[in-house]
């Protein structure tokens, strides 16, 4: 419990013999205190019993002592209710902390000001996955749960536990908790790089982030090709199964990159991806350029920004088109547009394309050096990496002229 009563200092005397009247704070035999506007000679001020603390009639400086006393009072009152109302966050500071966020004092390792540069710098990068993602932790914190200011000090491996199961209680998933977590650990790790943090363990050491296992998310080859020859008779289910193919034969590009394509040059679409800002060059093979002939955007390469406003409804539409045309293939899997990365893999290594390669084609590669795996990111060599494409693409395209139960069959 902490407790808040008005006293004077004796070794803080001034020159004309008065003392400022501080309000004390004591907290488990720990005090620390905060200064007033109002000075008394140490006679002035009661020291004992249930009076301690008030100015009594002694008083020589202002003609209005019961009016001295009831500001005090209502400075009690004020502190004593932010105290209640940040108790999940008060637990956790230190006195020097509590004293500076009792006096409305800023702090520059305010998790939220840590947040708030994040943001500003995925902005500028037009990073718009990783900037929403950041800003939705500050909303859930500030405004879900009512956190209006977290020191990186407090985060503690007791603060992440009880946060864990505080948004457990609100029926978050271990995915979605994961996410939040990992952005509190980065924002709390810059701070710790700048000096902020003077706590010697890092509390994300002994806190285990939680991670679900997950669906198994990619298509084996003859999945694909059911859902390359399926008849339908929907024309936005057609345009779903479209754009999940284009995305599909650009080794699976993300919904936000290709709404957002602008031109082909030389045969290939070239672009930074919206999640880490790598560059792929990709060549635009015959059946990719069918389905961009075939849907031409207005202002972009292809359409998905003139049917929707933002390509979060175009993702939308698509998923949810995705789950009826895989009724129809029978295809007992949740697909959605995040499946295309991880099936154009299966289906490489199906056809006895390289992890190597595959990986390059990826975005990414690995290198076994002194038994350490390192991933590095290179955009060389695109050679190999078209023609594994290509093989994947003819793959997934079976010759028109096969018998259609055939393609239809799941018998895997």
């Amino acid at each position: 419990m902490i407790r808040f009563t008005p006293v004077i200092r004796k070794k803080q005397q001034l020159k004309d013999k008065t003392y400022n009247v501080k309000m004390a704070v004591s907290r488990n035999r720990e005090v620390g205190y905060i200064s007033t506007e109002y000075y008394v000679f140490e006679k002035e001020i009661e020291n004992k019993g249930k009076e301690k603390g008030r100015i009594n009639s002694l008083y020589r400086k202002s003609k209005d002592v019961d009016e001295i006393n009831l500001t005090l009072s209502i400075m009690k009152g004020q502190l004593s209710d932010k105290v209640k109302t940040h108790a999940d966050i008060i637990e956790h500071y230190s006195m020097t902390m509590l004293l500076a966020f009792l006096r409305d004092e800023s702090d520059p390792a305010d998790l939220y000001t840590i947040i708030d540069e994040r943001v500003k710098k995925y902005e500028a990068q037009d990073n718009i996955n990783y900037r929403d993602s950041f800003r939705n932790t500050k909303t859930l914190l500030q405004q879900k749960l009512g956190y209006k200011t977290i020191p990186v000090e407090v985060i503690t491996y007791d603060w992440l536990t009880k946060l864990d199961y505080k948004l457990r209680e609100l029926g978050h998933e271990p995915n979605t908790i994961g996410v939040r977590m990992r952005n509190i650990r980065t924002c709390y790790n810059e701070a710790a790089i700048r000096g902020l943090v003077k706590t010697p363990v890092n509390p994300f050491r002994q806190y285990k982030i939680p991670r679900a296992s997950t669906e198994k998310i990619d298509l084996t080859l003859k999945e694909m090709q059911a859902i390359v020859t399926c008849r339908l008779d929907d024309p936005l289910m057609e345009w779903a199964r479209s754009m999940y193919l284009l995305m599909f034969y650009l080794i699976g590009i993300n919904i936000v990159d290709l709404a957002k394509i602008k031109k082909i040059k030389d045969g290939r679409i070239n672009y930074s991806r919206s999640k880490g800002k790598k560059k792929y060059s990709i060549k635009v093979f015959p059946e990719a350029q069918a389905i961009i002939d075939r849907y031409p955007g207005k202002e972009y390469l292809v359409d998905a920004l003139d049917r929707y406003y933002h390509y979060r409804g175009a993702a939308k539409v698509i998923n949810t088109k995705l789950k009826d045309i895989a009724a129809i293939c029978q295809i007992d899997k949740t697909i959605s547009i995040n499946t295309c990365r991880h099936s154009w893999a299966t289906i490489g290594f199906e056809q006895g394309i390289s992890m190597d390669l595959l990986s390059r084609g990826l975005g990414h590669i690995v290198l076994r050096e002194s038994n350490v795996i390192t991933k590095i990111y290179v955009h060389e060599y695109l050679g190999p990496v078209d023609e594994a494409n290509k093989k994947i693409i003819a793959a997934a395209n079976p010759d028109p002229d096969l018998d259609e139960g055939v393609i239809m069959s799941l018998n895997l």
